[in-house]
């Protein structure tokens, strides 16, 4: 009987209502029924408050580009489901999509398995039946009790470590670390980010106690060198093998880190994957076209200039607003603004207060988005000057109708609920 990927994915949906449930055992319980499918490719993992998706990209990227057939697991999506699981840049077929999502939620339905344990299944699971040769896998929430924890990697890597997820990950900066950590693994290396000296702290004693090699990105010195015309950026990174001369569509200075993790990354897993540098040069250069990252301080109109970007948190509206004043120092913009409930928005509008001319406030069309006048109320506490066009279409056609420089940032749902 012909079952249609709207009502599939309408039925995988519905769990996100029953929330977030940590823990490994459902998973484990949904790959053991299915062969361990987790098991029969090797992986690289990736966890951080910001930048894992990034960096999940590039390193799959320069894979695909050295010749490997490359998976790719990213979340959340931003137009369609199927972008979370890529093989060599290209998505799960809907055909695959609906016949896993049926498989796995029948054996998931017993122990109320969750979307994103779910989600995950069907990932590893289409890996696996297509024989991919390495895998690229964010984390979604933490690392110790995410889904993906499932994996035994090849390598760990750990972006960046900031206050997110307090329900779940804890209050304080040392809990945040120690969950992100989680994803360590006894006598496999891993790879860090610039992190607060207490988060450093917490992750070098788990890889101590669990002998892992830790290789920190401020090994591999990475510097901006220039601005192409088309605010493309040239980073130069040297790690003790080699000088790269990188071009890249990603751009900034927090940028330039997780280009470093990258290239640590391949270099780390070389004795498994051989990489050339030209590989390492054509994946950075390709990496929208090999992964369909997108959303990273992307500019879609020159004029007038329109800044799409996923920043959802306090520390990405820093790095957001960071960027716009190294590339746009004499420009105010329009920001077109929406956030989950669970976010500082305060602390996020208070990070880009300074480059924002007007903020046109919207509604993404989730059960989690800030209400609208909630978000105008905190706008008018910092002083922000500030309308409410709750339906985010219209608000992104008033700001572009205004002829002036446009930001859409504050939630991956956001964009999702945008044509541009």
């Amino acid at each position: 009987m012909f079952v249609s990927k709207e009502k599939i994915l309408e039925k995988l949906f519905s769990l996100e209502r029953k929330g977030i449930n940590p823990g490994l055992d459902r998973i484990s319980y949904l790959l053991e029924k299915t062969g361990n499918p987790h098991d029969k490719f090797p992986s690289i993992h990736v966890a951080g408050t910001n930048g894992k998706g990034s960096t999940a990209s590039l390193i799959a990227s320069i894979l695909t580009e050295a010749g490997y057939r490359t998976g790719l697991y990213t979340s959340p999506h931003i137009k369609q489901f199927n972008e979370r699981i890529r093989i060599c840049g290209k998505t799960i077929p809907d055909d695959d999509l609906i016949q896993l999502a049926i498989k796995y939620m029948e054996i998931g339905n017993s122990v109320g398995a969750t979307f994103f344990e779910i989600t995950t299944a069907i990932a590893f699971d289409y890996f696996a039946r297509n024989n991919i040769e390495i895998a690229v896998v964010e984390t979604g929430l933490g690392g110790r009790l995410d889904a993906t924890n499932v994996l035994s990697p090849l390598l760990s890597i750990i972006t960046s470590i900031a206050i997110e997820h307090t329900d779940y990950l804890g209050n304080t900066i040392e809990q945040i670390a120690f969950e992100k950590g989680g994803i360590i693994k006894q006598n496999t290396p891993t790879i860090i980010g610039l992190l607060p000296t207490n988060a450093f702290s917490v992750i070098e004693q788990i890889c101590l106690e669990r002998k892992s090699r830790l290789i920190q990105s401020n090994s591999a010195i990475a510097n901006i060198i220039g601005i192409n015309p088309d605010f493309s950026m040239q980073y130069q990174i040297k790690t003790n093998s080699n000088n790269y001369l990188i071009n890249s569509p990603l751009v900034g200075n927090h940028q330039a880190i997780n280009h470093s993790l990258a290239v640590l990354a391949a270099e780390s897993v070389s004795q498994h994957f051989s990489v050339s540098q030209q590989s390492i040069y054509d994946g950075v250069k390709n990496v929208v076209q090999n992964t369909g990252l997108c959303g990273r301080f992307q500019i879609i109109s020159h004029s007038p200039k329109i800044i799409l970007d996923t920043a959802h948190n306090p520390a990405a509206f820093e790095k957001l607003a960071e960027t716009t004043q190294l590339l746009f120092p004499e420009t105010k913009f329009n920001l077109v603004f929406g956030a989950m409930s669970d976010k500082n928005v305060s602390e996020m509008l208070d990070k880009i207060k300074l480059i924002t001319n007007l903020l046109i406030i919207a509604q993404p069309s989730t059960r989690r988005a800030m209400p609208a006048n909630s978000i105008k109320q905190i706008a008018d506490k910092l002083q922000i000057e500030s309308i409410i066009i709750e339906n985010p279409q219209q608000a992104y056609e008033y700001a572009k109708s205004k002829n002036e420089p446009v930001i859409v940032a504050g939630s991956f749902y956001l964009l999702a609920d945008i044509n541009y």
